[in-house]
């Protein structure tokens, strides 16, 4: 790491002089526009807007600007009262106010003419990366600041006006890229002058994030402090004081402003129509992608996450054998159609796929076998308790009953009126609910009865647009949220002055596979001679300009059990034709390429032909339409494909099991599309799937990817980000890691100005 600029820790105190009282002394970073000089013409906005509310209760307050470490230290052992600004990451034991104090995203920066943008951690290597020592990240920089702290790439500082000294670096090219906080850079930029004006940005990482003042959790008075606060920010809201003092520092309001017959609604357009609405028959991201606003499990992933916390369910247990799990229902929850959510409903919508008798039993299914796998009984042990047994312990279970799939929890009663037809009418206990489906065009509404703090967008409409209608009509602001959309649209959201490309993680390879059971890839040396002919990094930069990075392995990086040790095959064409020879294709050999129809698999197609013929391969491009192709390579009919796989659960398992376990290679539904069958690797997996020590799973998984790397069945190609387009007014949008797109935090900006200056 370069050398730590330490300028000393600057003391000093702005202290508010009112009537005799309460004092409270808050430890903060120098942060501006948060928290700036205390006898300057701003102060922060988080300062004034304190000042505020606590002088009107008589409170006195004193700021003491300290290196973060030491406050949340102080704060901690009683000697703060509270810190300035923090995250709920930071310090999840303090006392939290109901209201936060702002929102921010981690956003990269870069000079303009710089071709880098941020497609996920392995995009930063070899780049130098300038970012403030002890600034609370996303969970992934933390771990690559601290997985590479000794770089030389790596330019961390500390101390007063850290930001502003990072930008200069950028500026005078000291560093290529600079993380930082999206209201602050913005912020300084301005300050800076026209120097700055060179500086734009380029992704981010994350979803949004709140940021509040927190109070000890040792101070008598803390909690009384918090509801002072929460009250006392609602006041100068509804006031139209807050927006006077947020105007001051160009910022806007992070909570919607709810205005009396204006509707918020949000239009979700993308280039897939959605299959179905019912949870057990859907197999599809974008039917998922509804699926997940209007239904609910027993439990969820974290909004951030691939973490379960608790949903339909509010406790769970295992016993110690780990077969039979009990879950605790939530109470007082119904129905989109003012049913009563229970136990029954519980076991009526898991019997409905285990059982063929059960009078709603379909054989096709689509995730049945894989979420309920190992599942032997389900019970209803009284209203408000399920019992699961299983035939065997299976540890990715909960993560599998968290998928927006078969354990999303469907009305009885409507199941029983719509039958097998209950994909058009769904009926669930999610934020939004139905009003009609036809034309490509689903429309939900809120659901007002909802359990859980209810949505603020009234409306909300997914739409299915021809892919050269999808950047028409987000321009013309028809549409205001953008899904599923190729590189050339993402280059235009990101030219809009008012549009914003979310570019964040999702569990996805891409790959070619390999049919290990025909010729020639029956071959190890066939299959590694490939792997090393393929000029991946060139090929994937042609095509996705930026948008994708190259795998190494089946897992993303930011998965946990991924090996970031695996070595790619080198692109090295001496190689792979010794390795031809030594196989006995000297002369080469003809193969058929089975791709889907589109625009990037054809120029795809080209590159990878123009690479193999270097070593004598020839491609016969075969292009399938979508039935066709997945029957084909489902039961092995081809040779040669290029395939893309998301994950579902956030598991290792349902990345390395399903897609190179030899269980899996059943003509007709195979998932392991390479149809490789070892007994070594199937051992580690099988293993895998019934310990429950992470850290144990972790080496199984590495183990596993390095046996797969030497089998080669497949050519590892690139890991994508999801992206995601909005307009200025859209805010708190959460795009999942699963590759969902949760709503039910989104609201409009009122106070949108399309002229205004981007902040991600």
């Amino acid at each position: 790491m370069k050398k730590l600029f330490i300028t000393g820790i600057l003391l000093f105190f702005i202290a508010t002089t009112v009537q005799a009282g309460q004092t409270i002394k808050i430890g903060s970073s120098y942060f501006p526009p948060f928290i700036g000089e205390g006898n300057s013409k701003f102060p922060g906005y988080m300062v004034e807007i304190i000042k505020i509310i606590f002088e009107a209760e008589g409170v006195a307050i004193k700021y003491k600007i300290l290196p973060k470490k030491r406050s949340l230290r102080m704060v901690k052992n009683n000697k703060l009262d509270a810190i300035l600004p923090v995250s709920i990451t930071d310090a999840p034991n303090f006392i939290f106010p109901k209201e936060s104090l702002g929102s921010t995203y981690d956003t990269f920066y870069v000079k303009k003419g710089t071709k880098w943008r941020f497609v996920g951690i392995n995009s930063l290597k070899n780049i130098r990366l300038g970012g403030t020592f002890n600034y609370t990240y996303n969970y992934e920089i933390r771990k690559y600041f601290n997985q590479n702290k000794n770089s030389h790439f790596i330019d961390l500082i500390t101390g007063f006006n850290s930001e502003k000294r990072n930008l200069k670096k950028l500026i005078n090219n000291r560093i290529d890229v600079l993380i930082g906080n999206s209201s602050v850079i913005p912020w300084e930029i301005q300050q800076y002058g026209k120097k700055a004006n060179c500086i734009i940005n380029r992704g981010t990482i994350g979803n949004e994030k709140k940021i509040y003042i927190a109070f000890s959790p040792a101070g008598q008075n803390s909690t009384k402090y918090a509801e002072i606060f929460s009250k006392g920010i609602q006041k100068l809201r509804n006031s139209g004081e807050l927006k006077k003092i947020l105007s001051k520092y160009n910022q806007k309001d992070w909570k919607p402003s709810l205005i009396k017959d204006k509707k918020m609604k949000v239009v979700f357009a993308q280039k897939r129509d959605i299959i179905t609405l019912d949870p057990a028959m859907a197999t599809d991201l974008t039917s998922f992608k509804a699926i997940d606003n209007i239904y609910e499990g027993l439990v969820r992933y974290k909004d951030n996450s691939t973490e379960i916390e608790p949903a339909l369910a509010v406790s769970w247990f295992s016993s110690e054998d780990k077969k039979k799990w009990t879950f605790n229902l939530r109470k007082n929850v119904v129905f989109h159609d003012g049913t009563p959510f229970n136990a029954d409903a519980v076991v009526y919508n898991f019997k409905r796929q285990l059982e063929p008798k059960h009078p709603l039993y379909r054989k096709d299914f689509g995730y049945a076998d894989f979420t309920f796998k190992n599942v032997k009984e389900i019970t209803a042990i009284n209203d408000y308790t399920v019992e699961i047994l299983l035939s065997q312990p299976y540890t990715p279970f909960l993560y599998n009953l968290a998928m927006p799939a078969a354990s999303r929890i469907i009305s009885p009663d409507a199941l029983k009126k719509h039958k097998n037809n209950i994909g058009k009418n769904p009926v669930g206990t999610g934020p939004f609910q139905f009003i009609s489906w036809k034309d490509k065009k689903l429309t939900l509404k809120k659901n007002k009865k909802y359990w859980n703090t209810q949505a603020y967008l009234d409306e909300l409409v997914f739409l299915a647009l021809d892919k050269s209608d999808l950047f028409k009509e987000f321009k013309s602001g028809k549409v205001n949220v953008l899904g599923n959309f190729n590189t050339e649209t993402a280059l235009n959201v990101e030219s809009l002055s008012n549009g914003h490309l979310l570019l964040s993680p999702v569990m996805h390879v891409g790959y070619l596979a390999m049919n290990t059971e025909k010729e020639p890839f029956n071959n190890l040396d066939v299959r590694k001679a490939i792997n090393y002919a393929i000029d991946k990094k060139n090929l994937i930069n042609n095509i996705y300009k930026g948008f994708a990075i190259v795998s190494t392995t089946a897992l993303p990086p930011s998965m946990w059990g991924h090996n970031s040790n695996i070595h790619d095959y080198e692109y090295d064409v001496k190689k792979a034709k010794a390795l031809l020879e030594k196989a006995g294709y000297a002369k080469g050999f003809e193969i058929d390429f089975w791709i889907l129809d589109k625009v990037e698999n054809r120029q795809f197609a080209k590159l990878l032909e123009a690479n193999l013929k270097k070593i004598g391969v020839t491609l016969k491009v075969k292009i399938k339409e979508p039935k066709t192709f997945f029957k084909g390579v489902k039961s092995g009919e081809h040779q040669l494909a290029k395939l893309n796989w998301y994950g579902d659960n956030g598991d290792p398992d349902n990345f390395l099991y399903v897609l190179f376990d030899e269980d899996n290679t059943i003509k007709g539904k195979a998932s392991n599309r390479a149809f490789l069958k070892d007994k070594t690797l199937h051992t580690i997996l099988l293993k895998a799937q019934k310990i429950s020590d992470k850290q144990k799973r972790t080496e199984l998984y590495k183990k596993a990817q390095e046996r797969i790397r030497e089998l080669a069945p497949w050519v590892h190609l690139y890991h994508k980000q999801q992206m995601t387009g909005r307009l200025e007014e859209v805010r708190g949008l959460i795009s999942h890691p699963t590759g969902t797109v949760r709503f039910h935090t989104t609201w409009i900006d009122s106070q949108s100005d399309t002229n205004n200056t981007k902040q991600q």
